[in-house]
């Protein structure tokens, strides 16, 4: 039986003999059929998890098509960069075409892109096999240009994210994408779209709330704020302040993973000594969860302490406090 660089089964890659046995033991449930010609052995597809799975199918698709070059979520997924999950309906894969019209069919979309898309295009090693897909420029560029901001901005900053970019460099890759989106359709949405992208981000939860924020019409707050005592002792560092000293912060699970070396009640301790400092020092603190985060009543509980502190001409003194930057252009 034929692998291509990993555990798929192609049926296009054995003889007469080796598609038999394919085939017998796919009807022994040996095999599970990823895609037509496509199969996997079913103790592996077992241990998947659900994004494995989703990248699966993609490469399984491209295999199905050779000469295909993924493009946007599809290779934003291929390069490992944050996308929302596939929904129930099913995954559509993006395969980039110079002449396409934007048809749909057997699952795939087929998306417009420049002629010279698939010199820029990158051969992709996966557990699955080998692919093709855009490149990562190309890939942020397409995801402001066909997904939702959120996706978007979450994609790109997880790009960001791969490795430490210093000021300068993110601006030119920022200023790349822009070159790539010009002139295509979407455009507009794509800069829009920029203008939230920043190198401060430390999670992709933390890109989405960015979003959301900004999305609620709120004022731009800070991103990654070291906050100080009038001694000057660091208390400790938040995710977003805005400049009437109301801070915002996510709290995820892997905060209070143990797995991280320290355990569960000394991560409390110092998280409530933490919260407690800052709170000595003037400022307010609201924390958002999984449960507040996908309900959405933070919004309303920060819309509530900005008119507040903001009407009682509340202030974070600026001794006090040094951001990584704003969290998105105006």
């Amino acid at each position: 039986m034929g692998k291509v660089g990993g555990p798929l089964v192609l049926l296009r890659d054995t003889n007469t003999a080796g598609r038999q046995q394919i085939h017998a033991k796919y009807a022994s449930g040996e095999l599970v059929r990823v895609r037509r010609g496509v199969y996997l052995p079913t103790q592996k597809h077992r241990q998947l998890t659900r994004r494995q799975r989703e990248k699966l199918h993609i490469v399984a698709t491209a295999l199905t098509r050779p000469r295909c070059i993924l493009t946007g979520k599809s290779a934003a997924l291929i390069h490992g960069l944050a996308t929302p999950s596939y929904t129930s309906n099913g995954i559509t894969v993006e395969i980039g075409n110079a002449t396409s019209t934007g048809r749909t069919e057997r699952g795939c979309k087929y998306r417009n892109v420049p002629n010279d898309h698939e010199s820029r295009a990158q051969t992709v090693q996966t557990e699955f096999g080998e692919v093709r897909a855009s490149s990562l420029i190309d890939t942020c560029a397409e995801m402001a240009l066909w997904h939702s901001t959120q996706a978007a901005v979450t994609a790109i900053e997880s790009a960001f994210q791969r490795r430490p970019l210093h000021v300068g460099e993110w601006e030119k890759m920022v200023e790349l994408i822009i070159e790539r989106v010009a002139g295509r359709k979407g455009a507009a949405q794509a800069r829009q779209a920029l203008k939230l992208v920043t190198p401060f981000s430390e999670s992709p939860r933390e890109s989405e709330l960015k979003v959301a924020l900004w999305r609620a019409g709120f004022p731009v707050p800070y991103q990654q704020v070291n906050i100080y005592a009038r001694t000057g002792e660091l208390l400790g560092r938040v995710d977003f302040m805005f400049e009437c000293g109301l801070v915002v912060e996510y709290d995820g699970r892997v905060k209070y993973d143990n797995s991280l070396g320290t355990p569960l009640d000394h991560v409390l301790l110092n998280e409530r000594n933490r919260e407690k400092a800052l709170q000595n020092a003037g400022f307010v603190v609201l924390r958002v969860d999984a449960d507040s985060f996908w309900d959405q009543t933070y919004l309303a509980q920060i819309h509530n302490l900005l008119k507040h502190m903001q009407n009682a001409g509340f202030s974070a003194p600026k001794a006090q406090w040094r951001a990584a930057g704003r969290s998105w252009k105006e």
